[in-house]
């Protein structure tokens, strides 16, 4: 997956790229993952480093895996593949 992601530091609100990040956990209302490489223009994170973050935040995001590559405007499909395999099992 890659992302980015709307952070707030001092009062000031900048939108950065976190890169590719490896997700472990999708809650509610944020994700846990590791970033794949060194995200651009954050100092304070790092290759490798693993965290919780707000899915408030994110935008611009894509997932790439085994099952295609899905978007904001495309992520109904992977729901819908998700659902039908619930269902049929």
């Amino acid at each position: 997956m890659t992302a980015r992601t709307l952070l707030s530091a001092r009062g000031i609100t900048k939108t950065y790229t976190m890169g590719e990040i490896q997700v472990h956990a999708l809650r509610e209302s944020e994700f846990e993952a590791t970033l794949v490489n060194q995200p651009i223009g954050i100092k304070a994170l790092r290759e490798g480093q693993r965290g919780t973050w707000s899915l408030e935040g994110l935008s611009d995001w894509a997932i790439f895996g085994t099952r295609g590559q899905f978007d904001p405007s495309s992520i109904f499909f992977l729901e819908r593949q998700l659902a039908e395999e619930q269902d049929g099992a």
